[in-house]
């Protein structure tokens, strides 16, 4: 958002990323420069809140959004407004899916954040609906009026010739057979034991394929991750890559048969999006933020049945099943970034929350 945002010449508006130090906003120049490959424009300096400014809280701050009261009070006495982002309400409405003490920190965040922004915007309309029923089921505290908004994320990743693939990723696809590839963090809500039940399915019954999994170890996954390594086919037809780059990841999704995102609970659906940029079809969960953004260019099978994906991968193999890349919903992070002003200065919000 800050290099796309900071790439444009008429917004309207102008951008400055800050940080937070003893209280006030500072401006971070090394950020910047390094984000935008600018010069660096000089030493960081406190900034001073002017009138009209609107502060957006994008970054994850859950933790921290109580240590920004004097910056709130700042901004509101000169007629200013508080946007906070929420990525999702997994914590709250999945709490078997978080780790820790996340689900009493993220709500804990959220019922300040409720009551200290003038505005939340959401990455997704299925999250913004989601957060609006949520504050109405549990009848949270909130400040009148709090409107609330949402953008979809950029989906751009590395272009082709954006750096060579390393030898690893690149064998994992050498074989003729397809290869389908599920992209994000090892945790229990991403369905990588789904996609593995249906690929044993696969196996046994003889057919060839390949599941290659992209993604750092995350947490609640020790069992899934000794599936996977111990898996008679690991190295051979499975494979699992947790520290790959853009240029592994670009490779991936070009010489993949198709992505796979068998979530139960998202905030966005990237690998969706990123998919389809490689024209790419993906095999999607079907969830409510999967149909938003893979629409009718994705193909859908039932939350965690290994049986309906199993039955779904052997339709896109045999080509009974096809999907229209073209159709999935794919901003670019410079449509995000415009779309998040659009929002937040010329007020396109969805609706605002009463009482």
């Amino acid at each position: 958002v800050v290099r796309a945002l900071y790439a444009e010449s008429d917004l309207g508006v102008t951008p400055i990323a800050v940080r937070l130090k003893d209280g006030a906003l500072w401006t971070c120049e090394d950020y910047v420069a390094a984000e935008t490959g600018r010069a660096r424009a000089g030493e960081d300096r406190s900034l001073a809140i002017e009138t009209g400014d609107r502060l957006l809280m994008l970054d994850n701050s859950w933790k921290d959004f109580a240590a920004f009261s004097c910056v709130f009070a700042d901004v509101r006495a000169k007629n200013g407004a508080i946007v906070s982002c929420i990525y999702d309400l997994i914590p709250q409405l999945y709490k078997g899916a978080s780790v820790g003490d996340v689900p009493e920190v993220h709500l804990e965040w959220l019922r300040r954040a409720l009551l200290d922004s003038d505005a939340i915007i959401a990455i997704s309309r299925t999250v913004a609906e989601e957060l609006c029923a949520f504050v109405v089921a549990q009848q949270l505290p909130h400040r009148a009026g709090l409107k609330v908004g949402w953008f979809h994320c950029g989906s751009d990743i590395a272009p082709k010739g954006a750096g060579e693939a390393s030898a690893a990723i690149r064998a994992a696809f050498a074989d003729k057979a397809p290869a389908f590839l599920l992209v994000g963090t090892l945790e229990p809500r991403k369905g990588h034991q789904v996609a593995l039940a249906a690929f044993d399915q696969i196996w046994r019954a003889g057919e060839n394929a390949r599941l290659v999994f992209v993604g750092r170890r995350g947490w609640h996954v020790d069992a899934v991750i000794d599936d996977v390594t111990a898996h008679p086919e690991f190295g051979r037809r499975l494979f699992w890559f947790d520290s790959a780059g853009d240029a592994d990841l670009a490779f991936a999704y070009d010489h993949c048969a198709a992505a796979l995102a068998p979530s139960y609970a998202e905030g966005f659906g990237l690998p969706i999006a990123e998919a389809a940029w490689r024209n790419r079809p993906a095999l999607c969960s079907d969830i409510p933020v999967f149909r938003e953004i893979g629409g009718d260019g994705a193909l859908y099978f039932r939350v965690n049945d290994a049986d309906a994906l199993a039955a779904l991968v052997r339709d896109v193999i045999a080509g009974r099943a096809k999907a229209d890349p073209s159709r999935v919903v794919r901003p670019t992070w410079r449509e995000a970034a415009l779309r998040i002003v659009d929002v937040i200065v010329r007020d396109d919000w969805m609706r605002a929350l009463p009482g």
